[in-house]
């Protein structure tokens, strides 16, 4: 095995196509690695594509040490200080390295237009106006044509990642995928995968979380071997209360001037060019969500769910504990302790990004092709027959529901530790209760759940397990969560270690 030449490139596969995928896709690429992007919807459908924030960016090195205090504080006790400094470090060259791949940044005179967010003592926040996720994604989707169109990338959209390949020494080497329309299954195989397939906070309520964020991508690396860290640890925001998902406020529109209380948010004050700018079609949906005129009534609000702070563990090269297998975005925990400074998740998310692309492009390259990815894909297969022979009672959409109510109740206020062993009957009734009504082609999305049942079933009781042990656990410690054949096996780590 020798690392990639430009005759013989390392395989990188890249799961997810939103912020931290496309970004890493391009890190691997620029540095000579051939790509396999992977995702069940194209990049411009990607719930990144509707993150409304932007990323902090501090200008020097004197601000950058602000910057990290900062973080520090926010946080508390339990936030890593050697992720926070790295990720402030690198925040200057990449928003140059957004810049140049065309992202739209808002600028005033000097440069880049910097603004505040809550708990930021210094203008650090940049952004692309109120569509900041939409401007990233496009532009970043934009540069990954150019290394498709010259043959380097191969684009993967409209398959469902259903098992990952391991090698005999346990090495991550690819993964199995299930296409949406055909439920055929294939094996990409590669030298290194980057697992960017996002976080799994719809599964906890209220939410305002895409409904692909059920964690079973992470479940998946974790039943395979790969740590938990912090799985506990949610970002909440603000929200204006829908029928089946909630609907996040823009963070920038709060600066500009609406006023938030803990039940209301009041647009009145705001003049149309703030609304345009910084709201985009927020005031629009809000009103379709709550039924009221933002130009003239409160909006109501509650705090909702917007993400995944805990992930998979990983080092300062992004790798996890499943040799082979690096993470970014919110499969991967990013160090920030019990809340993260607004602006640091999406700086964290494409930071990770970056350097999970570089470490990828250096992995060493096998000539032969892996007898393992046959054998993986083989297995999947026999799964599917599995999933459509079951004859239970239970669907699988019914059993995430149970196992969505049993999550919030835990991780919600006053949290219960009933859900520790609500779950681990959960679990043996995914082995013997399950029932899949829609097994056609045209219809599976039935058989697709039942595939990530386990998966997001084993994130969830470590999550649980999790929350169970943070509540005797030091403040100033990280919780991992390892996988064995009884369940989540629990060890505090001191931050940083």
């Amino acid at each position: 095995m020798a690392a990639g030449s430009a005759s013989n490139p390392c395989r990188v596969l890249v799961i997810g196509a939103g912020m931290a995928g496309l970004t890493a896709a391009l890190s691997a690429l620029e540095r000579g690695a051939s790509v396999v992007l992977l995702s069940r919807f194209p990049a411009t459908r990607s719930p990144s594509s509707a993150f409304k924030g932007g990323f902090n960016a501090a200008e020097g090195s004197a601000e950058v040490e602000i910057h990290v205090a900062d973080a520090l504080a926010h946080g508390g006790p339990g936030t890593s200080e050697a992720m926070a400094r790295s990720r402030a470090q690198a925040a200057g060259g990449l928003a140059e390295w957004l810049a140049r791949q065309g992202l739209p940044f808002d600028r005033d005179g000097a440069g880049f237009l910097r603004q505040s967010l809550p708990g930021s003592s210094r203008p650090r926040t940049l952004s692309a106006g109120a569509a900041f996720g939409r401007q990233l994604i496009h532009a970043l989707d934009g540069q990954v044509r150019r290394f498709e169109r010259a043959g380097r990338l191969e684009r993967a959209d409209g398959w469902h990642l259903a098992e990952l390949i391991l090698d005999d020494e346990g090495r991550c080497r690819g993964a199995v995928a299930v296409h949406l329309h055909t439920l055929e299954a294939r094996a990409f195989s590669a030298d290194a995968v980057v697992l960017a397939a996002g976080g799994a906070g719809w599964l906890v309520k209220p939410t305002a979380c895409a409904l692909d964020c059920d964690g079973a991508a992470v479940g998946l690396a974790h039943r395979h071997g790969a740590r938990l860290q912090d799985a506990d640890r949610l970002a909440w925001h603000p929200s204006v209360p829908g029928p089946d998902k909630d609907l996040a406020v823009p963070p920038l529109l709060l600066v500009q001037g609406a006023k938030a209380t803990e039940d209301t948010l009041d647009l009145r004050g705001l003049g149309k060019p703030a609304w345009k700018r910084w709201g985009g079609s927020f005031p629009r949906l809000a009103a379709a969500f709550s039924g009221k005129n933002p130009a003239g009534e409160l909006l109501p609000l509650r705090s909702a769910v917007v993400g995944s702070l805990g992930g998979l563990r990983v080092d300062e090269d992004m790798a996890t504990d499943l040799p082979g297998l690096l993470a970014a975005g919110e499969a991967a925990s990013g160090g920030f302790g019990a809340r993260a400074l607004p602006g640091d998740e999406a700086l964290a998310w494409l930071h990770q990004a970056q350097v999970a692309g570089r470490s990828a492009a250096g992995a060493k390259v096998r000539e032969a092709e892996p007898a393992e990815a046959l054998r993986a894909q083989e297995a999947t297969v026999l799964r599917l027959r599995a999933v459509h022979a079951a004859h239970g009672s239970t669907s699988p959409g019914g059993l995430l529901a149970e196992l969505s109510q049993e999550l919030t109740l835990a991780l919600g206020p006053g949290g219960s530790l009933e859900a520790v062993n609500a779950l681990e009957g959960l679990a043996a009734r995914v082995e013997s209760d399950l029932w899949v009504k829609d097994r056609s082609l045209v219809a599976n999305a039935g058989t697709l759940a039942a595939l990530d049942l386990p998966a997001s079933l084993a994130w969830a009781r470590s999550v649980v397990a999790t929350a169970a042990a943070r509540r005797t656990a030091p403040p100033d410690v990280v919780l991992n969560a390892a996988w064995t054949g009884a369940g989540p096996r629990i060890a505090a780590e001191g931050v940083g270690a």
